[in-house]
């Protein structure tokens, strides 16, 4: 069973993954996806207000303290595939 999404390596769950592939997007992308995708939000300075206001901010605490690349089996960084550890 292949599980994607965001914040997945949290304590209380990574014990039922059996393998972890972290892949990194520059902030640049993101935000560009996020701005052309989630209108229901409204127009773009509302998308970018809930963004910063409250997924950044936990995405940003959520690499700091979980640090998900470090722990990850695979990272795709970039377009290229790294084995563990992926801390670079």
């Amino acid at each position: 069973m292949l599980v994607e999404g965001a914040f997945l390596q949290r304590p209380e769950w990574i014990e039922y993954f059996n393998a972890v592939i972290f892949v990194d997007c520059p902030f640049h992308i993101r935000k560009g996806r996020v701005t052309s995708r989630d209108g229901y939000l409204g127009d773009e300075a509302a998308i970018l207000k809930a963004y910063e206001n409250r997924y950044w901010p936990a995405e940003d605490y959520y690499m700091a303290t979980i640090r998900p690349k470090e722990q990850a089996t695979f990272c795709y960084i970039h377009n290229e595939r790294r084995e563990y550890p992926c801390d670079n």
